[in-house]
């Protein structure tokens, strides 16, 4: 409303037959879809008509060899035997249209010619419904994206639908392998499924790049290499076959000669110690103050890298003399990791905070209060990562 108008218009409005803005969009919504079912049929139909007659010539002056082929004796000799009704589900509802079909005058079978040709021979579902079924199962189960499937778009695909639409879909899809990774960060975490009642492991590999600054904060630019559930060896393999130059993990996994050069996780390295000064029986006032240590050490820009590598040593043998064993065997295992961010310039990433965020949303997904079969949730998995990082 303009300035003033408030004063020129009535203080109530009505229209004919209190008819709202939204009543009309809703009219012309409907005349629109009755319009693009129409146009779709037509189409069609007129598409293979104008095939018909070039292949099989004009209706009352058939050829008698066409250039369609019998696919139960080879013959090239059909007569025209009218069109079979056929539906598809679209986001925009059911479509009907028609297929055209042929009759050999050998053999007398009856086929659809254009059936492959127009990618509808078993079709029952467009592809562009199935990608906004999909978009919705990875961000919600597949239950409660069936029905908000039928509530936005009219058309109904069961949850075992939707299921299978992904599972398809993530056979189709390859991760395409990179030839030059900079910067690998490497996590994994535990999902309900399998028969263990600790469910099973998810590896994911993610290939991390700084790009263009937005509000003074670089932006990320991940990529995803690698996702597997259950055992470790696929991870590594795929690892030595990549070659990544940097490398950061929390220490879970020994991926030692899986890249040029590994860094430990700086943020693990403190929270692990925790865990490992409570097995070594240390009370729990004390175990601050050990963890302070080793993190003025790791993250002390006082101490020159030869000057921290004797600080970190020293305190290895700290722990050896409190009996504190475990928490040295700890450090003594990240010792050859833990300083190469010092050494290396280039290597930009000293935490695994990039796939943290990532494995956030996995087991966002995957937590749904149900156990998964191994191969359902590594397929729904691979489909939510090559969309979150636009590879798909």
């Amino acid at each position: 409303m303009l300035p003033g108008e408030e004063r020129l218009l009535p203080e109530t409005l009505s229209t004919q037959k209190g008819v709202t803005v939204n009543d009309i969009f809703e009219f012309t919504g409907d005349l629109s879809d009755s319009y693009h079912r129409k146009l779709f049929r037509d189409f069609l139909k007129s598409y293979q008509e104008d095939e018909l007659k070039r292949l099989l010539g004009p209706r009352w002056q058939p050829r008698d060899q066409g250039g369609i082929t019998c696919p139960g004796c080879g013959y090239r000799t059909h007569r025209r035997r009218g069109f079979r009704t056929r539906v598809v589900k679209t986001s925009r509802g059911h479509f009907h249209f028609l297929l055209a079909q042929v009759q050999c005058t050998s053999c007398g079978r009856t086929h659809r010619p254009f059936a492959g040709s127009l990618g509808i021979a078993f079709l029952r579902v467009l592809p562009e419904l199935e990608q906004k079924a999909i978009s919705l199962a990875v961000k919600l189960p597949y239950r409660p994206s069936s029905h908000l499937l039928e509530e936005f778009f009219r058309v109904r695909l069961s949850h075992e639908g939707i299921r299978r639409v992904v599972s398809r879909k993530a056979t189709e899809q390859k991760i395409e392998p990179v030839s030059e990774v900079t910067n690998c960060l490497v996590d994994s975490t535990k999902v309900k499924a399998g028969t263990k009642s600790r469910g099973m492991d998810v590896h994911l590999a993610i290939a991390v790049e700084k790009g263009s600054e937005k509000h003074r904060r670089s932006v990320l630019i991940k990529s995803l290499l690698h996702l597997s559930v259950g055992d470790s060896a696929p991870l590594k393999a795929t690892l030595k076959k990549i070659r990544p130059k940097y490398l950061v993990h929390d220490g879970e996994l020994n991926l030692k000669g899986c890249a040029e050069k590994t860094q430990r996780c700086l943020w693990h390295m403190g929270h692990q110690l925790k865990h490992y000064l409570w097995q070594d029986g240390l009370p729990h006032k004390e175990r601050g103050s050990f963890r302070e240590k080793l993190c003025g050490i790791l993250y002390g820009s006082h101490y020159t890298i030869r000057g921290a590598a004797i600080a970190y040593g020293k305190l290895i043998n700290e722990f050896c003399r409190l009996g504190l064993y475990t928490s040295a065997g700890h450090l003594a295992l990240a010792k050859e990791e833990i300083f190469n961010y010092r050494k290396e310039p280039n290597l930009c990433f000293t935490t695994t905070s990039p796939v943290e965020r990532e494995m956030r949303e996995l087991n966002r997904r995957a937590d749904v209060g149900a156990r998964w079969s191994q191969k359902g949730i590594e397929n729904l998995l691979k489909i939510l990562f090559l969309k979150r990082f636009n590879q798909y």
